[in-house]
């Protein structure tokens, strides 16, 4: 909590904001005449293309791509492992007569455990059994 302000404590905290201003437009200004003039070294020196390079680098990060799913009615209790796009391990386990949105690699590993139903078919989520084996 802070206390209350004072005139001449407010008339202090904007020059200081003030100053604050001014001295990042000053730093502003220095920092573009810097690389100005590094660019023109760079022209003299023959290293256009690497001066570019570093002006806008190639993007170093891309986001994952998440797989496609599909909603599917569970015949059979199933417990899968698959890799998600983080490279961690998810774990997918439904009961039977469960309905469930995974991903198609996972649908097609578990093959006739599953049958494809239509996208808008209520989720149905019914835990698997305890100690329903984990499919490879």
């Amino acid at each position: 909590m802070r206390s209350k302000m004072s005139k001449q404590g407010l008339i202090t905290r904007y020059s200081n904001a003030e100053q604050q201003i001014r001295d990042g437009k000053n730093l502003i200004a220095a920092g573009e005449q810097s690389m100005e003039t590094l660019r023109q070294w760079a022209r003299e020196d023959g290293l256009v293309r690497e001066f570019r390079e570093l002006e806008q680098p190639a993007p170093t990060w891309v986001a994952p791509q998440w797989e496609a799913t599909t909603r599917v009615r569970v015949l059979k209790p199933c417990c899968i492992a698959s890799r998600n796009p983080y490279g961690e391990s998810d774990l997918y386990s439904a009961g039977t007569d469960a309905v469930v949105e995974w991903p198609l690699s996972v649908v097609r590993r578990l093959g006739d455990r599953v049958e494809p139903v239509p996208a808008d078919t209520e989720l149905c989520p019914i835990q698997a059994p305890f100690g329903t084996p984990t499919t490879a």
